[in-house]
């Protein structure tokens, strides 16, 4: 029986308001709980050393001077809608020539269609509405470059009994995950036209993950 999805709204004040205060501990949290399926989404998502790649909801840019290594001839775009964060993140990369930081929502990314080889997204689709993942799955594709890769990550259902009580508290204590639930990333992956080239279930510290590697196809 497929799990049901615990139901989420969109505010961006209360979004804004939430990860203003996860700044302080937000990165020892990646640490603990999403730092290896972000850094294989890095290593699979198999980008060449002059892409461009965007960023959608850096955070506080774990995974950004890794993410700038690798694309060392080319650039790194990374957005956020939480100022806070890019701060943090700003401060982090701000010896990094490649990596260019913005405010902007991933419901209205600021960039002409066909602009980057690669999008990353990890650990935001989680308090996304569901109603609202074809909007922001489409704005994805449209910035992809035709044959351009998507790698997403989120929060998802658990697979073995010591994965469930991240699912009780996403759904009685939302705030501490920032909003986040447990969601499936495949078939709204699909449904926006991607390709799916691998999909990964992943647990660190009891945390489930799910990684999508996706790509635009050629002929859109």
């Amino acid at each position: 029986m497929k799990p049901k999805l615990i139901p989420r709204s969109y505010s961006l004040g209360r979004t804004r308001s939430l990860y203003k205060g996860m700044v302080w501990h937000y990165d020892l949290c990646c640490q603990l709980t999403e730092s290896q399926t972000q850094l294989r989404a890095l290593e699979l998502i198999d980008l060449a050393k002059d892409a461009k790649v965007l960023d959608v909801a850096v955070g506080t840019g774990y995974i950004l001077r890794e993410l700038a290594d690798l694309v060392s001839e080319g650039t790194v775009v990374a957005v956020d809608v939480s100022e806070h964060m890019l701060q943090v993140a700003s401060d982090k990369s701000k010896d990094l020539e490649n990596v260019h930081l913005h405010y902007a929502s991933a419901y209205s990314l600021p960039y002409p269609d066909n602009t980057f080889d690669a999008l990353i997204n990890t650990y935001m689709m989680g308090f996304i509405p569901e109603q609202d993942f074809p909007k922001i799955l489409a704005e994805f594709k449209r910035v992809l470059k035709p044959g351009g890769r998507l790698g997403v990550s989120a929060l998802t259902h658990p697979k073995h009994w010591y994965n469930q009580g991240w699912t009780y508290v996403a759904k009685w204590f939302p705030a501490i995950l920032g909003d986040c639930r447990p969601v499936e990333l495949v078939p709204p992956v699909l449904a926006a036209g991607f390709k799916v080239t691998f999909d990964e279930f992943r647990s660190q510290s009891t945390y489930p993950s799910e990684l999508v590697i996706a790509q635009k196809v050629e002929a859109d």
